[in-house]
């Protein structure tokens, strides 16, 4: 049913990524840094173990690994703040970092997000640009992620945010963004996702939860995409009919090719 697994694919690659912009914001500029021989010391003190869940939401939103000057400044960090023209960085053994463009990590996490929210407001519009422009702190706890936007509550009109849109996908609702990370694969896993919703109109009006998403490559190399929906199927009916809490959708992405359903 190639409408049904298109439509799906395009509601849900879309909400992704307007929901995780902001999280994924200064990665490309990351990858694009040419490497130093001597990585930048930017903590008074390092911390050679500690929390890694912004590390990991940054490989599991990205898909992408995080180098080693990355992993030496985020190793550690339990909140980021974003003020004027800088990042806070909260260690959770007390130490703060002011993060600027003084540094050449500080600038080019800086300007990530500064070209991330211009490539969002040229591809998807004001709203989509203002999400990223909104990101005021990232908090880990553990493997728990929150993302705080200001504000939080964002209703998007699919028709004016998206360019590559489906007829059936209407309305997407992002609150307050909460997930876990889970260690899985060559890539970390999103799981208990909150603060993502989207209204489809299928025949009636269904309204989907994204709750799970993963990645991995296959042994062709090309990338597998994993969804995990919450089942719209009433409570009453999933148990009588013995449907799982979660459905999953799973796509692989062709090299120089647009994004395929498994068969």
């Amino acid at each position: 049913m190639p409408f049904r697994a298109r439509t799906v694919q395009s509601l849900l690659s879309s909400t992704l990524v307007l929901a995780f912009l902001p999280c994924a914001a200064g990665a490309q500029t990351q990858q694009d840094a040419k490497p130093e021989s001597k990585p930048e010391s930017l903590w008074k003190t390092p911390l050679p173990k500690g929390s890694r869940g912004i590390i990991l939401m940054y490989e599991a939103v990205s898909g992408k690994h995080s180098n080693d000057e990355t992993n030496n400044l985020l190793t550690g960090v339990t909140e980021i703040e974003r003020g004027d023209n800088e990042l806070v960085l909260h260690r959770e053994d007390g130490a703060v970092l002011h993060l600027t463009r003084s540094t050449k990590l500080g600038a080019h996490y800086l300007d990530g997000i500064s070209q991330s929210e211009c490539k969002a407001r040229e591809k998807g519009g004001t709203v989509a640009g203002d999400i990223v422009a909104g990101l005021s702190r990232i908090s880990a706890q553990g493997n728990k992620i929150d993302v705080f936007r200001e504000p939080e509550d964002v209703d998007i009109d699919v028709a004016k945010c998206v360019k590559r849109k489906t007829a059936a996908l209407k309305e997407i609702n992002l609150s307050h963004l909460s997930f876990l990370i889970e260690e899985h694969g060559e890539h970390p896993s999103i799981k208990e996702i909150t603060g993502i919703c989207v209204h489809l109109k299928w025949g009636l009006s269904w309204k989907i939860e994204l709750k799970e998403f993963s990645r991995e490559k296959n042994a062709e190399g090309n990338t597998v995409l994993t969804f995990g929906i919450k089942n719209p199927v009433p409570i009453p009916f999933r148990k009588a009919l013995f449907m799982h809490d979660i459905i999953h959708w799973t796509y692989v992405a062709k090299k120089h090719s647009d994004v395929k359903p498994t068969t």
